[in-house]
């Protein structure tokens, strides 16, 4: 059967009911609630049925399309079976999937076998490119156009269970139908409001000079991801390009990350023309792709101290994470994520460079790993930057007592510190206020804070959103938290408490709820040894070739108690980079340091 792909969201319908009522599809209901992942709205979705799904258990790299298990695209059934496309010389099957969860959920697969582990083609890219537009042009009743999320999972950790090739959609509007779901929106629509990332893998791993297509990152979610927009009429070209290049953004964040954790023994996996040689997801809607770099399929949900921290088992995620949703198999992961919201976020932490996952959830994000590289020559190149000439200024502004000390932070200074054309991007705000914390004038704080949350992180003045103005309080406070080591803690609660009483309460994290850093859960939930190891990885990347006398010579101080405030000081607060990334983290430890020198 060929068909054209007009009208699709009526033909997968038809063959949706069709298939339903002659029970050659099997599908299972859910229960559905919301929680917040760095304040995104995140489907939890509770699914018995999630456990009889098959899972692929041939860890070898080498597929064939002679494998035991039973190939569901060789010869679909012709009740699952939507369509061929396209018209002429058709390279592709449109089918139903026989075990949803999400009503009228289908596959599109390439008709010859072909790997799951290998390269998406232009064919592939093209054919999936043209269903999402022809779902989103058909004509609907609602005022909201018709949408539908595209994903496709490549190798052993990225929640394949297929190795026949093939991309999946889900509609939108099915995943939106239910009253438990007001209030939440496609995760990947919100990907390209994230800040475009800085060129450095260029640098690390000989990228084309010029970078064509800049992705974004969104910096609140804790997992490390790669997002470029889609033209409406991108080519196949188009697309191919910007899939490549995406590819090759998460294969350089791999090895850097692999290359800084030889103890996890990460690999890149061999490789010719046409296999990729890392794990990972990638999502596709018609104005967005994504991708998302993986290095194991699952991680441990564990209970909180009310149950003593027994495992609740593994969960296993796919690229339906970046759609902003999560499917449970067992009533006690199910409750105890509605129980305490961190732990989502912390699953998606761990879904990156820490204990199990490697991304796409990112490791207190892979981002930060890619930038640990960059630390080394941002720290000896640092006069190059605007942070010594920000901290020399005011810190030649301050130098009288506080008492006599006349007001200086004006509206002026801040818009020429703003737009200052060498300061690291958006980050402007919390680098000074850090200068005024370790020059002990936490009364000129909340000028700072209010100027950033009226005009924003950038230099344009638009008053930014509700969401902006939250990363910025969250950054502001973590840049002077992490200055407590620097320049003294009762510093940091005198510029922390005057930062608090500008703050309006929508923009302040209160004890017992969500936690942007989960310090609380690493300090009660997570082994010591962990963080303690996380802090040692990221002071030696710091001190580099010198790590071990830096180190060596605190614990003979005298006292071996100054080497272990060293090792709680990394591990517990400057190692965490959930709000702050290693590369801003430096830029606070720079701004502490100078003023002092």
């Amino acid at each position: 059967m060929v068909m054209s792909l007009e009208d699709l969201p009526t033909l997968v319908k038809q063959k949706y009911d069709a298939a339903k009522a002659a029970q050659s599809l099997i599908f299972s209901s859910t229960d559905l609630a919301l929680v917040r992942v760095a304040g995104l709205p995140f489907q939890l979705r509770y699914c018995p049925a999630l456990s009889q799904k098959p899972v692929q258990n041939d860890h070898s790299s080498e597929r064939s399309p002679l494998s035991e298990k039973p190939d569901p695209f060789a010869e679909p059934s012709s009740d699952l079976l939507i369509t061929q496309i396209p018209k002429e010389e058709s390279s592709h099957i449109l089918v139903l999937n026989k075990y949803p969860v999400i009503s009228q959920h289908f596959i599109l697969a390439t008709k010859a076998f072909k790997e799951q582990t290998d390269l998406l083609e232009e064919c592939d890219l093209t054919t999936a490119f043209n269903c999402l537009k022809a779902w989103a042009s058909c004509p609907n009743q609602s005022s909201v156009p018709k949408k539908l999320f595209a994903f496709f999972n490549s190798g052993l950790h990225s929640g394949a269970s297929q190795p026949h090739r093939h991309i999946q959609f889900l509609p939108v509007e099915k995943m939106e139908d239910a009253q438990a779901a007001a209030g939440w929106s496609l995760l990947s629509d919100h990907l390209l409001e994230g800040a475009p990332l800085p060129n450095v893998e260029k640098c690390l791993h000989n990228l084309d000079t010029l970078e064509p297509f800049r992705p974004h990152s969104l910096a609140q979610l804790p997992f490390v991801h790669f997002a470029v927009a889609l033209p409406s009429d991108s080519s196949p070209n188009d697309l191919y390009q910007r899939y490549r290049y995406l590819y090759k953004r998460a294969v350089g964040a791999y090895q850097v990350y692999a290359e800084g954790h030889p103890d996890e023994d990460l690999i890149l996996g061999s490789a010719d023309d046409h296999s990729a040689v890392i794990s990972y997801n990638l999502a596709l809607t018609t104005t967005s792709m994504v991708i998302c770099p993986r290095r194991s399929e699952g991680a441990i949900l564990r209970a909180g101290k009310h149950n003593r921290g027994k495992s609740l088992g593994p969960i296993a995620m796919n690229a339906t994470i970046l759609a902003g949703t999560l499917m449970v198999k067992t009533e006690e992961e199910w409750l105890e994520l509605r129980r305490d919201e961190s732990k989502l976020y912390n699953l998606l932490r761990v879904h990156s460079s820490h204990t199990s996952l490697m991304v796409g959830p990112r490791s207190n994000t892979w981002q930060n790993d890619i930038l640990y590289s960059y630390l080394g020559s941002f720290i000896i190149n640092a006069k190059r930057h605007a942070i010594i000439p920000l901290s020399r200024a005011l810190e030649v502004a301050f130098v009288m007592s506080p008492v006599s000390l006349p007001a200086i932070v004006t509206p002026a200074l801040l818009s020429s510190i703003r737009g200052h054309p060498q300061l690291p991007l958006h980050s402007w705000y919390f680098i000074a206020g850090v200068t005024l914390s370790v020059l002990n004038r936490p009364d000129e704080i909340p000028k700072v804070f209010q100027y950033a949350v009226e005009r924003g992180m950038g230099n344009t003045d638009t008053k930014p959103q509700h969401e902006e103005q939250l990363e910025i309080a969250r950054k502001m406070r973590e840049a002077l938290v992490k200055a407590a080591p620097i320049g003294g803690l009762p510093k940091a609660i005198n510029a922390l408490f005057a930062l608090k009483a500008v703050t309006p309460p929508s923009l302040l994290d209160e004890p017992l709820g969500y936690s942007p850093t989960a310090r609380p859960v690493e300090v009660y939930d997570i082994p010591s040894s962990q963080i303690l190891h996380r802090g040692q990885t990221f002071f030696d990347r710091i001190y580099s070739k010198v790590s071990k006398r830096v180190m060596g010579q605190m614990d003979r101080s005298g006292t071996e108690d100054l080497g272990i405030t060293a090792r709680l000081m990394y591990g517990y607060i400057l190692s965490n980079t959930s709000v702050l990334t290693a590369a801003e983290t430096s830029f606070v430890l720079l701004a502490g340091l100078i003023p002092q020198d």
